[in-house]
């Protein structure tokens, strides 16, 4: 089996044919198009959060970021707050730390820990979850990790983040969406659709270092990179597939 991202960077073949229009023109004007940025309290564009000197793996502090805000609106409390209690910074540090070596081995030493640089970038990027969660109803309408069953050769996943209606990817990078994001999201829609009661309206990514956020109708979104395909129809082809014997999965790796 594998991951939704191993899946949303193979099979060009696959993809060619379910998304004909899912072109590098389509990708441009879907960054350019619908990008939007976050804003504070007084309306004002929040600044994009630069990597500092200090900052040895921003994977990890990204990570550390992600952990912190879950914790803060879990627990209905401030990401200063949390970040100021001793025990909730530690668990958010101890989870991102786990991630990373879970998914990526034996890179991260063991008891690492963040330096004061990296803790400081890491909450200038969970303020930024804070404020894009505000600017979508609040905290308090944020769930993370959402549960999503697998399918076929597919793993079961999750998605980072669901606020009501709207389906939202993580990406902390500091390049724009590429085309492989755009059909992450897209398998994360047809998985759902098997069990979700109310399939989501909206789906898009979320860029705390950048500061930015994209949203877009998933009927008009699946119209437009499969060429006027019905979503039901999208979602049927994707889940066949996975579901296909004749798919070899050794040439992924």
């Amino acid at each position: 089996m594998i991951t939704e991202r191993a899946f949303a960077a193979s099979f060009p073949d696959f993809w060619q044919e379910l998304l004909p229009l899912l072109t590098p023109s389509c990708v441009h004007l879907l960054n350019a198009g619908y990008e939007e940025h976050i804003v504070d309290m007084s309306g004002l564009e929040l600044d994009a959060v630069e990597s500092n000197d200090e900052t040895r793996d921003a994977a990890v502090v990204s990570e550390f970021a992600y952990h912190l805000a879950r914790e803060a609106f879990t627990r209905k409390l401030s990401v200063t707050e949390t970040f100021a209690n001793l025990s909730l910074q530690g668990a958010a540090e101890a989870a991102a730390f786990g991630l990373i070596t879970r998914y990526e081995g034996n890179r991260i030493p063991p008891h690492a820990s963040l330096n004061d640089a990296e803790l400081d970038e890491g909450l200038q990027l969970a303020t930024r979850y804070e404020s894009f969660a505000k600017n979508h109803g609040g905290p308090e309408r944020c769930i993370f990790q959402a549960p999503i069953k697998g399918c076929g050769f597919l793993r079961a996943c999750a998605a980072d983040l669901v606020i009501g209606d709207y389906l939202v990817e993580i990406k902390t990078v500091k390049r724009t969406l590429a085309g492989k994001d755009i059909r992450q999201l897209l398998i994360y829609l047809a998985l759902s659709s098997v069990a979700q009661v109310e399939p989501w309206c909206y789906a898009g990514f979320f860029n705390p270092r950048r500061s930015t956020f994209h949203r877009f109708s998933v009927h008009e979104l699946i119209d437009l990179m499969s060429g006027g395909k019905s979503v039901v129809d999208v979602y049927n082809e994707l889940l066949d597939f996975t579901c296909s014997s004749d798919v070899q999965l050794d040439s992924v790796f």
